[in-house]
């Protein structure tokens, strides 16, 4: 536990001291893949192929800073096995109740793009379930059918399959609820009945790779992917969800934006893909905090020179860091410790914030010619910054 949970550079491991950390985790993950995939195919082989199989995986987002130890980081690999219909997870658990946004827990278009489907098992606590059931839980019959309609909004735009889930008895029944659940069922045949192929003009991209080379346990993994992805409903934008390698698939549709969110990890083949769709699709790319930094065999600031245009020193900073604009308005970051930090060299670029307290530039937006680069310091750009 030791050396999982603590990184010689902070939040970030160092790859020739900390590389059998590294491999456990590409391991952990490894392994558990084959094993889903062993079961599914008994699964198959004992039926005659006449069943379906899922499995619940692909959790990429809910366990925040412990996501190394979750074992589901190897999503990719479980999807090239022909022998697995469909994923599962309950929605997110993170910013569930009332007025707040849910989600899935997992790279849903990348699910779709490998043809399978992703089952959302929606097991929401309704004014019925347990007064300290917690996780969203509502109090009135109104705020259930309300939360259960966000969910089947989520279902629908997403293109993903719902199972109302009653985990202990009796969260779902009287006429109120189960009136407006044949409603849903309703808008589900409507919908599968006139449905035209759709997707985002946001690409959010997550890698499964790079977590291994950030440290387990510390905060800004969290920072990084599932506090960004629940601010995400709220820019206004539609957005699609992928792995990083499914970026250099023909299938994948152009996007007038992507945004990189764990990205420190990507080999010379990814950076070549990458920078080939952004200049064919004319794209914009957002990249957050060390999009990079690591790539074949090396590691190392100039690495995110490479991929993102601009030049970047590192330095030690131990604290929340805050992106503000020229008024003290923040664009990004949180209360979550960050270390280290890498600041943008804005020279022949567009400075569009500072770091709180320094003088640093810690947003930017850089012309690249046939594409636009925009880096960003800290994690998670707050829903105005993206919308803008």
């Amino acid at each position: 536990p030791q050396q999982r949970h603590t990184g010689k550079w902070g939040a970030l491991r160092d790859p020739e001291t900390e590389r059998t950390t590294i491999d456990y985790y590409l391991f952990l993950a490894d392994l558990t893949a084959d094993a889903i995939s062993h079961f599914a195919c008994v699964v198959k082989q004992a039926t005659n192929g006449r069943s379906l199989c899922g499995t619940y995986y692909g959790y990429l987002t809910q366990h925040g800073p412990r996501q190394q130890d979750s074992s589901h980081l190897a999503l990719a690999k479980v999807l090239r096995c022909d022998d697995l219909d469909f994923f599962a997870s309950p929605p997110l658990y993170t910013d569930r109740a009332i007025g707040q946004t849910c989600g899935f827990m997992s790279a849903t278009e990348s699910v779709q793009l490998h043809g399978k489907l992703w089952l959302s098992e929606a097991d929401y606590r309704t004014h019925l379930s347990e007064p300290g059931s917690g996780y969203g839980r509502v109090e009135t019959p109104e705020q259930t059918n309300a939360v259960l309609w966000r969910e089947m909004g989520n279902v629908l735009t997403r293109r993903t399959a719902v199972s109302h889930y009653d985990m202990v008895g009796g969260w779902l029944k009287g006429a109120e609820i189960t009136a407006e659940l044949g409603k849903m069922r309703d808008a589900v045949a409507a919908s599968l009945a006139d449905r035209q192929p759709f997707h985002g003009d946001l690409a959010v991209v997550v890698d499964e790779r790079s977590f291994a080379y950030l440290t387990a346990m510390h905060p800004l993994t969290g920072s990084l992917v599932l506090q960004s992805i629940i601010q995400l409903p709220r820019v206004g934008v539609a957005w699609d969800f992928y792995l990083l390698g499914d970026l250099a698939s023909a299938d994948l549709p152009p996007h007038r934006a992507y945004l990189f969110l764990n990205t420190v990890m990507l080999d010379n083949a990814q950076r070549a893909t990458i920078h080939a769709r952004l200049k064919r699709e004319g794209a914009t790319a957002i990249w957050v905090y060390a999009s990079g930094l690591y790539g074949d065999d090396s590691a190392g600031v100039e690495l995110i020179h490479n991929l993102t245009g601009f030049t970047v020193r590192r330095e030690t900073w131990g604290k929340p860091l805050h992106v503000v604009d020229a008024e003290g308005v923040l664009l990004a970051g949180d209360k979550s410790d960050v270390d280290p930090v890498f600041i943008p060299d804005v020279s022949g670029a567009e400075e569009l914030g500072h770091i709180e307290d320094a003088n640093f530039a810690g947003l930017a937006r850089r012309s690249m010619g046939t594409w636009t680069s925009v880096f960003c310091s800290a994690p998670r750009l707050l829903p105005d910054t993206l919308r803008r």
